[in-house]
């Protein structure tokens, strides 16, 4: 059974929580800012170049807050649970602590990763549907991508190296 210790969260971990947080409050803030100026039928879907290819009522934009209330919570609450992790090496008491504190790291940042993604697709929504940008910026989507991979990766050389 693998050790249940108790570590406390570094500073980085309380700096990229308050990150995490900022962000999904910019992502209510968007949407509390702009709901009386949006039109009936907001953009909602985007092809590969980014042109829109799908509207709906603007009711829809309020399952932007949703899911990153759901993201927040369920990877606040996971991140209290690193001993239930399943992991790709044996957890030892030498090296249960390391791996633990690398563990929940990769959950916040991964957090953080998707509620900016969550904040940036609903402001970018919303610009579309006032006629404010003519298309949705598919780079960033793809540069959000690659960074969430380069995290992953990252996390899984250093848990590696410390295993």
């Amino acid at each position: 059974m693998r050790p249940d210790l108790k570590i406390p969260r570094s500073s980085i971990e309380l700096i990229l929580e308050i990150i995490a947080f900022v962000s999904l409050v910019l992502t209510l803030a968007f949407i509390a800012i702009y709901w009386n100026h949006l039109p009936s039928e907001i953009a909602i879907h985007f092809d590969i170049t980014g042109k829109v290819d799908g509207w709906a009522r603007k009711e829809t934009i309020l399952l932007f807050p949703v899911a990153s209330i759901f993201v927040y919570a369920i990877l606040t609450i996971v991140s209290f649970f690193p001993h239930k992790y399943n992991y790709l090496w044996e957890i030892t008491e030498e090296n249960a602590k390391r791996q633990y504190q690398l563990a929940r790291l990769l959950v916040v940042a991964i957090k953080i990763e998707e509620l900016v993604l969550i904040a940036f697709v609903t402001w970018s929504s919303i610009q579309i549907s006032l006629s404010v940008y003519p298309q949705l910026q598919v780079s960033i989507l793809f540069f959000a991508i690659f960074i969430i991979g380069t995290t992953v990766g990252a996390y899984l050389i250093k848990a590696y190296l410390d295993k």
